[in-house]
């Protein structure tokens, strides 16, 4: 239980310190950016760019413990948020009456959405190895959702 516990305030820990608005790294954003310039280069989908830069952290192997690993997660995360907040807000200024509210409403299902799947392993595993998993969850389903709105502002920009 002890240790349920303390990873349980890790994970808390190092996504409120995420969320307290510091900015992504700059070599991970512009790792992600490449990769997304690549893929849309190449007719690839964008996302094959969800957790390579994460993954890629981890196989340089720096730091293998469970704060390594969750700041390799944290890291991309902080992009796609980012980059999710970005095309929220723009939907928001450029959306209005039923299309404004339909954003909004998928977003709040959205958040609702993530915050359970990827809290789901934490109460089955007792170990640091569930706030590893809600870390790389939560930036999986955060880059999925950034590549969503990202695809409706570019079909908004493509109506101009």
């Amino acid at each position: 239980m002890r240790i349920f516990i303390f990873a349980a305030a890790l994970f808390l820990a190092v996504m409120s310190a995420r969320a307290a608005g510091d900015p992504p790294r700059p070599e991970v954003k512009a790792a992600v950016e490449k990769c997304l310039a690549e893929k849309e280069k190449a007719n690839k989908p964008a996302e094959e760019c969800i957790g390579a830069i994460a993954d890629a952290c981890l196989e340089k192997g720096e730091d293998d413990s469970t704060s390594g690993m969750i700041a390799c997660h944290g890291n991309e995360a902080d992009v796609w948020d980012e980059r999710l907040d970005r095309d929220y807000q723009t939907l928001m200024r450029t959306t209005k009456g039923p299309e404004k509210k339909r954003v909004q409403d998928i977003e709040r299902a959205w958040l609702a959405f993530r915050d359970k799947k990827c809290g789901y392993h934490q109460p089955e595993d007792d170990g640091q190895v569930g706030v590893i998993t809600n870390v790389h969850c939560y930036m999986e389903e955060t880059a999925r959702q950034a590549l969503f709105l990202d695809d409706i502002v570019d079909t908004q920009n493509s109506r101009k």
